[in-house]
């Protein structure tokens, strides 16, 4: 059945904020809520099309500019921006590490943008080596020793590294690296690439 009782349809004359938009929307509903004759309900009623239309042409006013994308992907793609940041901080740390390095006499070589922070471990430990920073370094390498599940003559090879006297800074150099090597050879099988030379 058809209603004859006219309502006024909201005009859109000066409304253009997504703001507005929405509060024009919340008073047909309120409206509609307090009448069930009104037209946005009422299916039968003549102007029941006018106020349907109406409020898509609200909605997409209110819908300008809105972010439209759900929390996770949002949550996700600060994630990622986060990840990309700090893939950024670490890569240019391991530029750094390697400047210095080659300050030292070790070959510089160009680094893959997506360095790793285990490739960026090692870079630091091989330039502590290089500093003759045993005190700092034997425990961390120690360290990777137990996480590669080294065999027991390359623990017998730390053990001989820490009994060198620091006159001998050559033959302790040698020892480290070939710790080094192990350890970077190690993560190279059990993670498929490195990252370095």
């Amino acid at each position: 059945m058809e209603t004859s009782k006219g309502y006024e349809l909201p005009s859109l004359d000066g409304i253009s904020t997504p703001q507005e938009a929405g509060e024009a929307i919340n008073r047909i509903y309120a409206d509609a809520m307090a009448d069930l004759g009104h037209p946005w309900v009422n299916g039968n009623h003549v102007q029941h099309t006018d106020f349907l239309k109406r409020v898509a042409e609200l909605q997409e006013i209110k819908l300008e500019g809105a972010d439209l994308r759900s929390d996770l992907q949002i949550a996700m793609e600060a994630a990622v921006e986060k990840q990309d940041e700090r893939q950024a901080a670490q890569f240019a740390e391991a530029e750094a590490v390697m400047d210095e390095l080659a300050d030292t006499g070790f070959p510089r070589h160009s680094l893959r943008q997506d360095i790793t922070n285990y490739e960026l471990a090692l870079l630091r430990m091989r330039l502590q080596v290089a500093r003759g920073e045993y005190d700092s370094v034997l425990p961390e390498i120690e360290r990777e020793l137990g996480r590669v599940n080294a065999p027991p003559a390359m623990h017998e090879t730390l053990r001989a590294l820490r009994t060198l006297p620091g006159t001998m800074g050559k033959a302790k150099e040698q020892l480290a690296e070939t710790l080094l090597l192990f350890i970077q050879e190690e993560k190279r099988k059990k993670f498929g690439r490195l990252n370095m030379p």
